[in-house]
């Protein structure tokens, strides 16, 4: 911008910054859950618009998974560029070995949607004695500590729900 009065003049340097003007919103792709080690089924999907409700086209999203825990990793990169409908589609999305809830985050100028996720654990591979071995106990007595046992999958994860059956031997102890 300049001023001027006769022949003197001034000029102005001015710079307009940029506003949070963009709202992002998670369109597809949560809440959803897959096994330790598998890609989600559904792909995470922003529709980003500006202050006045329009699509913003061109615009990079970032897609953000937790750096530790339960989290995942994506196949192609983690940005995308929203297409004349204000639309991004995140590249394929892999669940890491660590079960658990999580949530990954898309940023697009100042704004954020969430995508809520959840590994499962895989298969039980493994069973193994916590507590209750190494007791004794008189003939037609309870042992004094309960048997119990922890299942794993194959990442080493707990596996919740599975169904242990306890079988006493059928002759001797």
């Amino acid at each position: 911008v300049s001023a001027t009065v006769g022949s003197l003049s001034a000029t102005f340097a001015l710079i307009n910054t940029a506003v949070a003007t963009l709202a992002v919103t998670a369109t597809a792709g949560t809440p959803q859950s897959t096994t330790v080690i598998t890609q989600f089924s559904a792909f995470f999907e922003v529709t980003v618009k500006d202050v006045s409700g329009n699509p913003a086209s061109g615009v990079a999203v970032t897609f953000s998974p937790p750096a530790s825990g339960a989290g995942g990793g994506f196949v192609g990169g983690a940005v995308a560029t929203t297409n004349a409908s204000g639309v991004a589609t995140a590249s394929p999305f892999w669940a890491n070995s660590t079960a658990g809830t999580y949530t990954v985050t898309a940023t697009a100028g100042g704004s954020s949607a969430a995508f809520a996720l959840t590994n499962l654990a895989g298969q039980p591979t493994a069973l193994n004695t916590v507590a209750g071995t190494s007791q004794s106990a008189a003939v037609s007595t309870v042992f004094a500590k309960n048997l119990q046992v922890l299942v794993r999958d194959f990442a080493a994860n707990p596996v919740p729900g599975a169904k242990v059956m306890f079988t006493v031997p059928a002759v001797g102890a």
